[in-house]
């Protein structure tokens, strides 16, 4: 499958079972000086990159909690009867994942991230 397809083209491909992460795309801005371009291309670029691994991890963590009896079910997703459950962990991985890579404002890093999470303290 090649990297650019329609959302349409993917659907019928994967028979209706495609999931969508749609990044964000670059403006173009004009700047009087060479090196405030390059300095604010790579400062984008950083920022494409950590929201990408963000994401990745929230996409890893909702998807481990998929269970063998969801696939069972028809599911792709874990139910939302345990969304609380499921969201405290998606936040404690992405949580983990801003302080591996030095993003975290909430230091030190507590030693339970899914109890933090549950209390909506993990910002």
């Amino acid at each position: 499958m090649q990297s650019h397809k329609s959302i349409q083209d993917s659907k019928t491909i994967t028979s209706m079972l495609a999931i969508f992460y749609v990044g964000l795309k670059f403006i173009n801005l004009e700047f009087k000086s060479r090196d405030a371009f390059q300095l604010k291309f790579q400062a984008w670029n950083r920022s494409e990159m950590y929201l990408s691994l963000i994401l990745i991890k929230a996409a890893e963590a909702l998807a481990s909690q998929v269970t063998e009896e969801n696939f069972a079910d028809g599911l792709i997703y874990p139910p939302f009867t345990n969304i609380r459950k499921i969201s405290a962990n998606i936040a404690a991985s992405v949580g983990a994942k801003t302080y591996e890579l030095g993003l975290a404002s909430n230091l030190p890093r507590p030693k339970d991230l899914v109890k933090m999470a549950e209390k909506g303290k993990l910002t």
